[in-house]
């Protein structure tokens, strides 16, 4: 029998993406899998959904509401809330992120099984906590393919602010347990942070060269959004900024302050151009990740 695997979809007041992420999931080549959509907003509509894949495909769906007062959570509370109610949850021995504005690629599943199956350049199964791929971002009429490091350690890790989508993420449930789950007081860039804990704990991350799943980038004109992508910069110092001087030295330190406020300059113009400011940041951050880290 093959190793289960546990996709956890999380979801909020998106019946139409919800219905496209979870076909992406029914559609896997890799069939022993269940599959928990954690509903945040609690609707009839998401899960008549899930209950809807669950006669027609026969597949093992659970469908996972959140407490009342949590649907009324800010939503960066809320979405790693509902995250960790479904890893909590999870029987099987690795655990699939998606996130229902995403989709998997029919291999991903079958093909990230296989590295924590058979190990890869030189990194056994038992090394492997993390495996993630590369991902196509489709934001406005643009697209561009995000390629993490093959193998980011925690140094390559706290240069970058970022690894891939959590859609793209596979883990081991006993490494997510051992590092405390989802920080729910996080502002941002969770992913991140899950990778941070589980290298510096020495664990190893492989990204599977190769794209396994696509977002379209949802428009979010709040204007509150790109505060928040500026304070989860500095949610990042307040957990990280120590390991900043201890672990990259002087020169790494400075360059990251250096990085830090040229990511703030950038976040700020999102005042003022909006969406357009997308179409910086994706070709910086694909410079960056390869001529910088």
């Amino acid at each position: 029998m093959s190793t289960l695997v546990s996709a956890v979809i999380t979801t909020y007041k998106r019946p139409d993406r919800l219905r496209r992420a979870m076909k992406s999931v029914v559609n896997q080549t890799y069939k022993n899998m269940e599959i928990i959509v954690v509903d945040g907003a609690n609707s009839p509509e998401n899960k008549a959904i899930a209950e809807d894949f669950h006669w027609k495909t026969s597949k093992k769906i659970i469908y996972v509401p959140v407490e009342p007062e949590a649907v009324e959570c800010v939503w960066w509370v809320g979405v790693q809330h509902a995250r960790n109610i479904g890893c909590k949850k999870a029987k099987g021995k690795y655990i699939a992120m998606l996130d229902d504005d995403d989709v998997w690629h029919k291999e991903k599943i079958k093909k990230q099984v296989n590295i924590f199956k058979y190990g890869v350049c030189g990194l056994g199964q038992k090394d492997i906590a993390l495996v993630a791929c590369y991902n196509r971002i489709i934001s406005g009429g643009n697209e561009v393919i995000d390629k993490p490091k093959i193998n980011p350690t925690f140094n390559t890790l706290l240069k970058s602010f970022n690894l891939s989508s959590t859609s793209t993420f596979m883990i081991r449930r006993d490494v997510l347990k051992k590092i405390g789950w989802w920080n729910e007081k996080l502002r941002g860039m969770h992913e991140y942070d899950i990778a941070l804990k589980l290298t510096k704990l020495g664990y190893k991350i492989y990204v599977i060269p190769e794209v396994l799943m696509t977002r379209e980038r949802i428009s979010n004109l709040k204007s509150s959004y790109y505060y928040i992508k500026i304070a989860e910069i500095m949610d990042m110092w307040f957990y990280y900024g120590k390991d900043f001087l201890s672990y990259l030295g002087i020169k790494g330190f400075l360059f990251n302050c250096i990085k830090t406020f040229g990511l703030f300059g950038v976040y700020l113009m999102g005042y003022i151009v909006k969406e357009k400011v997308w179409d910086i940041i994706y070709p910086l951050k694909i410079w960056y990740e390869q001529k910088v880290i």
